[in-house]
């Protein structure tokens, strides 16, 4: 082997090794980048899901509140009706 191809062999090794040492590098930067993006994108679907949610629960109990109160009447009104015909019927 002559001292020039030793010396192209050492520079392509260390050109290989360095390159190595970017890629990887790289590699590890680019991974931890990914993986914080992604675990931000899923907060906030995850936060836009729950307010979501959120608001269709506040819908639902809203919708509720009218007719549970008309109920709550009707009841009253009912057990009001049937006390009275009981005492008519206890008088006769």
């Amino acid at each position: 082997m002559s001292f020039k191809f030793k010396i192209t062999l050492a520079i392509c090794a260390l050109m290989f090794l360095s390159l190595s040492v970017f890629g990887i590098f790289s590699y590890i930067d680019t991974k931890k980048n990914s993986i914080v993006q992604v675990e931000s994108s899923l907060k906030m679907a995850s936060h836009a899901l729950t307010d979501y949610i959120d608001l269709w629960v506040a819908t639902k109990k809203v919708g509720l509140t009218v007719p549970l109160a008309r109920l709550k009447k009707l009841i009253s009104w009912r057990l009001a009706i049937l006390s009275i015909n009981c005492k008519k019927a206890l008088k006769s």
